[in-house]
C-alpha cells in the first residue's frame, strides 16, 4: 500500500537517498490473506494504491532496487 501518489517518484527517492548497498524494508498486507480472510475493513481511503509483490517485482520502476527478501507473518 502506498500513501504517494507516483509509485516513480517514491521509489526514485529511495533510490536517491540510499547508499550503494543500502537497504529499505517495506511492508505490504499479503493480498492473499487479505481476499481470503474477507480484511476489507483494513483498505484505507488514505492509500493511493496496493500492490501486490508480483506486481512490484514485474513492474520494477527502478531495475536497480532489487527484491532480497521475502517474509510472511
Amino acid at each position: 500500500m502506498l500513501l504517494v501518489p507516483d509509485l516513480k517518484d517514491f521509489v526514485a527517492g529511495m533510490k536517491e537517498i540510499l547508499k550503494p548497498e543500502g537497504v529499505i524494508v517495506l511492508e505490504y498486507p499479503y493480498l492473499l490473506n487479505l481476499v481470503q480472510d474477507n480484511l476489507f475493513d483494513t483498505i484505507s481511503h488514505e492509500h493511493y494504491s496496493y500492490f501486490s509483490l508480483a506486481a512490484i517485482c514485474n513492474r520494477n520502476p527502478a531495475p536497480a532496487i532489487r527484491t532480497k527478501g521475502l517474509g510472511h507473518f
